[in-house]
């Protein structure tokens, strides 16, 4: 992982050395959080803010959280408020907040739903970086084709595109948009080989396979065909999931201390008792030994694979999140969620107010009191975000 960060350190410094700075910055700010100040309410400007674009998508993946077979979308598609989105000059503003001097955001990430149903993507994109930011995505990459050239042209630093195993296992898990598979392999390509021509190393390209109980017999073979893609990063990505019970327990200690009912939750339960653990952990270390620096995996820390998908209510690697102190979440509308994959409490609207008084309001304040003083809700002990923040 070391080796893997330092590589692409270098190719910051040598093609990008504008960002460096940003770097810099999401370096000590994480550092600072490790430490947790006297006054566990404040934080220093985020390290990233997630900016949801969308929540429409292509497709129905079949573990998703959103569009997914329980998804929160699905149950509420007929809310109008779901599809009201910023216009590209909203979306331009908010950017400018972020990227001032005063108060830095030094990585934004566009997310979805799916991103690049949004036909101002690339300008976002381009905007962003104009301003150093470090600028990633994340895509089923079904609408890449021919796209290599604008992706390179946005300045965009990295792109996760998902793959969850081969062309059958794939298409069964992501449903619509003809055969996924396809699509993203063939985008992949393209960009790689565009990267070739450009002489250039970015968008570093992560492909992301998610263990699901359909594909996890292909996480070898899913690696050898990556490895065959030339792509940067392969991520294999547990899952996130929860049990009805953590749930309902986290709906009554956020409707008692923020007065919100939490739903998210909800499209995030799942029972993983029957994965195969064994044949998962073999697996695993065949794709490292195949992949070596290629291969990335979250969580990070070493993983009892019966402990994490059999004893979901049991928290593994630490007990302090650091997500209401590194990252925030902008959702399609403007508002801003203190939590990454389940933005229930909305600390305001960037329509409303800017980016930096929110950051630093009450309900952000009680929210960062309470994880530092009581700890993570009992849904948050598969959270993707609470085991990504190295402050955890």
């Amino acid at each position: 992982m070391f080796t893997r960060k330092l590589v692409f350190l270098l190719r910051f410094v040598r093609e990008r050395p504008r960002k460096i700075a940003g770097l810099l910055q999401i370096a000590l700010r994480k550092w600072r959080c490790r430490k947790y100040s006297a006054s566990p309410g404040t934080a220093d400007p985020p390290c990233r803010v997630i900016a949801r674009l969308t929540n429409r998508c292509n497709l129905r993946c079949r573990q998703c959280g959103q569009w997914g077979l329980s998804g929160h979308h699905k149950q509420s598609e007929e809310n109008s408020t779901l599809f009201s989105e910023l216009s590209t000059e909203q979306w331009k503003l908010v950017v400018d907040q972020l990227s001032r001097n005063s108060f830095f955001c030094p990585h934004i990430h566009f997310f979805g739903g799916e991103p690049f149903l949004r036909k101002d993507i690339f300008e976002l994109i381009r905007y962003a970086s104009d301003r150093f930011m470090i600028t990633g995505v994340n895509t089923n990459g079904t609408l890449l084709e021919g796209q290599a050239h604008n992706l390179i042209a946005s300045g965009l630093d990295y792109i996760i595109v998902s793959l969850d195993g081969p062309e059958e296992i794939n298409n069964n898990i992501r449903i619509g948009s003809g055969n996924s598979y396809a699509k993203v392999i063939s985008a992949v390509q393209e960009l790689v080989a565009a990267k070739k021509q450009y002489r250039t190393c970015f968008p570093i390209v992560e492909i992301c396979f998610t263990l699901t109980p359909e594909n996890q017999d292909h996480i070898l073979e899913t690696a050898q065909l990556v490895k065959g893609l030339g792509v940067d990063v392969f991520l294999v990505q547990l899952g996130m999931f929860t049990t009805e019970d953590l749930g309902m327990r986290s709906s009554s200690i956020i409707e008692e201390h923020f007065a919100c009912t939490p739903r998210y939750w909800k499209g995030f339960v799942s029972d993983k008792t029957g994965m195969h653990c064994e044949t998962i952990w073999k697996q695993i270390l065949a794709a490292k030994e195949l992949l070596g620096g290629q291969y990335n995996q979250l969580p990070r820390f070493p993983v009892d694979f019966h402990d994490y998908f059999s004893e979901p209510e049991r928290v593994l690697g630490g007990k302090r999140c650091a997500v209401g102190r590194l990252t925030s979440h902008i959702l399609p509308n403007g508002d801003v969620a203190t939590c990454d994959d389940l933005p229930d409490i909305i600390a305001g609207n960037l329509m409303d107010t800017d980016f930096d008084v929110v950051w630093c309001n009450q309900t952000y304040r009680s929210f960062r009191q309470h994880l530092a003083g009581k700890g993570t809700f009992p849904y948050c002990t598969r959270c993707c975000s609470l085991y990504e923040c190295d402050g955890y």
